[in-house]
């Protein structure tokens, strides 16, 4: 199996580039383990997403979440996103998709009716509350293991269409 995450562009990713702290993004779909290997997951994403335009992030206030790292829990400012009805589709279509493939979620919780989209600050990046952000590119991202901090490594980029 393999550990993914879907994730809208906020900062432009690179293919191949590989992070340990992945640059300001929001996540569409939280860690996910598939038997697919990142070209089929890839490709399936990008038939399904054909017809989808842009989505519009708003950044709203400031919330603390707790993350976990290979050194235990610890505090994570983030702004909300507003969960428009596209970005709440997207993310429909994204669950639809991991679904149809037995995806087994690292945390269900956060799917579907628990998703809440936000942006995570990042060192000395974060928006704005109130500012917006049009993310034209959706990325898959994996990682060897996810839940001990090993970097993530961009797999592919799909364009959503203007």
């Amino acid at each position: 199996m393999h550990a993914y995450l879907i994730v809208l562009e906020i900062t432009p990713l690179q293919i191949g580039a590989k992070y340990d702290m992945l640059p300001l993004h929001c996540t569409l779909a939280h860690w996910f383990w598939v038997d697919a290997s990142p070209e089929v997951l890839a490709e399936r994403l990008a038939e399904s997403l054909v017809n989808v335009e842009p989505i519009v992030l708003e950044a709203r206030g400031e919330q603390i979440f707790t993350g976990k790292t290979k050194h235990g829990t610890v505090s994570v400012t983030v702004n909300d996103i507003v969960l428009t009805p596209q970005l709440r589709k997207l993310h429909g279509k994204i669950c639809d998709i991991l679904d149809g493939m037995d995806a087994r979620y690292s945390e269900p919780q956060y799917m579907r009716d628990g998703y809440h989209p936000h942006v995570t600050h990042q060192k000395n990046e974060q928006l704005e509350p109130g500012e917006t952000h049009l993310s034209t590119t959706l990325y898959l991202i994996d990682a060897y293991a996810p839940e001990y901090g090993n970097s993530r490594t961009v797999r592919a980029a799909i364009s959503l269409r203007l």
